[in-house]
């Protein structure tokens, strides 16, 4: 099952960082998270107050492999890394002082997580099934903010050497790969003077996807690659106007392949048949919405989440006809969520944060109802 994370690198820019092309630092030595605090916050489906109280900040990456076995990471004062063990989330101590944006999880005993340091410089962490360990990123300078684990020894992550566009100064798109052994940059286009990728979805291991954004002379643009097993290349898509952002993109198989976002104020859904791109029609809330994230587990049955913009969290499932408006947890809450996670059709995690509360959120689908 593929899993989808939304990377949420933009605002981390904003909360303090400012990336060069290539050579610039943080903008302050405050703007550094603090070490990991040693806070053990649990959650269990049904009362999310535990986690929050214990976890302030903003979960960007959800990542599951059965449902026994998921995990969240996220930016605040502290890095946010917590693992559902079948029971509880529980906060695992993280040994490094980072911005955590990406996670991806093969099995209980294997997962991996992206993102960059202070310098800044891609940091990337492997779980052995004990704790975290740092891994070596063939890449001096940049920021990771997506992976997708195919196997153990097949894996993927992605970001750019610089600040994601509107950034400052300019960024190439930076794509590592695990061979089981080493990771090793693999080459990528540059379609654009800056460009950066967000997200990476894996079908096989010669059919995976890539998106993010690049900065033409006319404005920003949706950017998406794809890897046929002995190439990246960039993909093109027509009809894009130039305020469309795709940061979603999940699928099951070549011919049922997903990507969301927004366009403007309106919430943005293409769908890829394997021989083309096509828009599908997706509800709009009141005053418009955007979506970050989406979840594919089969032709008949997707997830896209995302936010209103009267800030309430947005919910939208595919019944293989239709994309239709999901009922939340707490639709007067002010929450916004970044990603999700699938298993099945009855295991379900999103992911994101409160608003101006400044805590994590995380929700869980049963197969029946959405619970917080």
């Amino acid at each position: 099952m593929i899993t989808k994370v939304h990377a949420a690198v933009a605002a981390a820019c904003a909360a303090g960082l400012a990336v060069g092309a290539g050579t610039a630092a943080l903008a302050s030595p405050a703007a550094v998270p603090p070490a990991p605090s040693r806070l053990h916050g649990v959650y269990r489906p049904g009362g999310v107050s535990a986690l929050a109280s214990a976890l302030p900040g903003d979960l960007i990456s959800v990542a599951a492999s059965s449902g026994r076995n998921a995990w969240a990471v996220g930016t605040g004062s502290d890095p946010l890394d917590v693992r559902w063990n079948g029971t509880t989330w529980k906060q695992v101590p993280h040994p490094f002082v980072t911005w955590l944006v990406g996670v991806a999880a093969s099995s209980a005993r294997s997962a991996w997580a992206v993102g960059f340091t202070d310098y800044p410089q891609p940091l990337i962490a492997r779980w052995d099934g004990a704790r975290w360990k740092p891994a070596y990123a063939p890449a001096s300078l940049g920021i990771l903010s997506g992976v997708a684990a195919i196997t153990a020894r097949n894996v993927w992550a992605v970001g750019g050497t610089g600040a994601p566009p509107p950034g400052p100064g300019t960024s190439q798109t930076l794509i590592l790969h695990w061979n089981g052994t080493r990771w090793k940059r693999v080459p990528s286009p540059d379609p654009a003077p800056s460009c950066f990728l967000y997200t990476v979805a894996a079908l096989s291991a010669r059919d995976i996807w890539a998106t993010g954004v690049k900065q033409t002379r006319t404005g920003q643009r949706p950017l998406i690659q794809h890897w046929n097993g002995t190439a990246w290349k960039t993909v093109s898509i027509p009809g894009l106007g130039p305020h469309a952002r795709l940061p979603g993109i999940a699928g099951t198989s070549p011919r049922n392949l997903w990507l969301a976002g927004t366009t403007g104020a309106r919430t943005l859904i293409l769908h890829f048949n394997g021989t083309r791109w096509q828009r599908v029609p997706s509800p709009d809330p009141a005053g418009g919405g955007t979506l970050g994230a989406v979840a594919a587990l089969s032709a008949r049955d997707a997830w896209a989440v995302g936010t209103t913009r009267s800030a309430r969290e947005l919910i939208l499932h595919w019944n293989g006809t239709t994309w239709n408006v999901a009922r939340s947890p707490d639709p007067a809450a002010k929450v916004y969520l970044n990603a999700i996670a699938a298993t099945s059709a009855r295991n379900i995690w999103a992911v994101g944060g409160h608003r101006p509360a400044g805590k994590a959120l995380i929700l869980h689908f049963n197969g029946t109802r959405w619970s917080s």
